[in-house]
């Protein structure tokens, strides 16, 4: 039997919010013994082993299933307490989180809070959910942060006094490892992810609009839509595939283009950057936010997000080959040491130093 530091209980509620980060940190977490609680409404695929139970899909099945199915968590919660489990993790955000947060509190069982984005995005800054963002980063005993800046502005817009750290982002995986990706004369340009205002694809239309028409064969235009773009460019270059992804159609779509554009006007991180890592795809990034701790200067080519810089930074891939080629090389060596056993073996250190301290005191 492992000790009690050993164990750690684990709710992924989420129906499709950052699965993958949750699904491959926890696979990569090694000897330590997991239960993990996820949503039987998720989009995709959960740990290995999940005891999967009913959350909600809509605002009725919200409020029914918080007098019923949350309270028989809570009760699951402090059943496990009395096997040994004393440590809880929170990978990704659900509205559910916050009332097991103070249960556990209540019941000295320490938790661990993954915050994705500390401050929500323009477009989806509900006040509501930035309330209850809020209340959970106060509420859990530890914090997790995907990159120095997301510590850092929610340290200064939000404040709290839990113990924290900087656990970077791991590399999301694409299957088997692609062929290089080779220099076009007439690239092949994509946009990947959820299609939100904050993340420039109107900036991104504009950009490419400026460009003559036969330097590139179509932008293609991937994700969940969020928030409907004011400009939806040439029917014959513009080409749109809305919904939800699988992670099949995510990899044939990075295989088929050339160029992966992430045009964002803000960003805390971005898991769309990591499959392009592992794709080894050459990427045109605005400077904001985390992205810039995510790649290296030669790694990506930087611009500023007005739909100018974007245009100039494609223009750049168009007509250097050798950057290209470049680039290609620099990220498959990224992608050698940049995997989720890095990740997760930080996040289980520093569960188990929590444990060392208390059993100190």
């Amino acid at each position: 039997m492992k000790g009690e530091e050993e164990q750690l209980l684990v709710f992924v509620l989420s129906r499709s919010g950052c699965l993958a980060y949750a699904r491959y940190i926890l696979a990569a977490m090694g000897s330590m013994r997991l239960k993990i609680i996820g949503s039987a409404y998720a989009v995709a695929p959960l740990p290995e082993g999940t005891l999967k139970v009913i959350t909600y899909r809509n605002v009725f099945e919200l409020i029914l299933n918080s007098l019923w199915i949350l309270p028989a968590l809570l009760f699951y919660t402090l059943l496990l307490s009395f096997r040994g489990y004393r440590h809880v993790y929170f990978p990704v955000f659900h509205p559910w989180n916050l009332f097991l947060l103070m249960w556990c509190k209540l019941l000295g069982i320490k938790t661990f809070l993954t915050v994705h984005d500390g401050i929500l995005h323009s477009g989806e800054n509900h006040p509501l959910l930035q309330w209850w963002e809020k209340a959970c980063i106060r509420t859990a005993g530890n914090l997790i942060f995907l990159s120095r800046f997301v510590a850092d502005e929610t340290s200064a817009k939000i404040g709290f006094s839990a113990r924290h750290c900087v656990i970077p982002h791991g590399i999301l995986p694409v299957g088997e490892t692609p062929a290089p990706h080779r220099w076009r004369s007439r690239p092949r340009l994509l946009f990947l992810g959820r299609i939100a205002r904050y993340k420039g694809v109107d900036a991104l239309i504009e950009a490419v609009e400026g460009l003559p028409e036969d330097s590139y064969a179509q932008l293609t235009v991937a994700g969940m839509m969020v928030n409907e773009p004011a400009r939806r460019g040439r029917p014959d270059k513009v080409h749109w595939r809305t919904g939800w992804l699988e992670e099949d159609e995510v990899n044939q779509l990075l295989r088929e283009h050339d160029i992966l554009i992430l045009p964002y006007l803000e960003a805390s991180q971005s898991g769309v950057l990591t499959l392009g890592i592992a794709s080894a795809i050459p990427m045109v990034c605005t400077r904001v936010g985390g992205l810039p701790e995510q790649l290296g200067e030669e790694e990506a080519v930087w611009v500023e997000p007005p739909a100018a810089g974007i245009r100039a930074g494609i223009q750049i891939l168009f007509n250097e080959p050798e950057r290209y080629g470049q680039m290609v090389e620099a990220l498959q060596e990224r992608r050698k040491n940049s995997g989720w056993d890095v990740a997760a073996a930080q996040l289980r250190a520093f569960v188990l130093a929590t444990s060392r301290e208390l059993q100190k005191r």
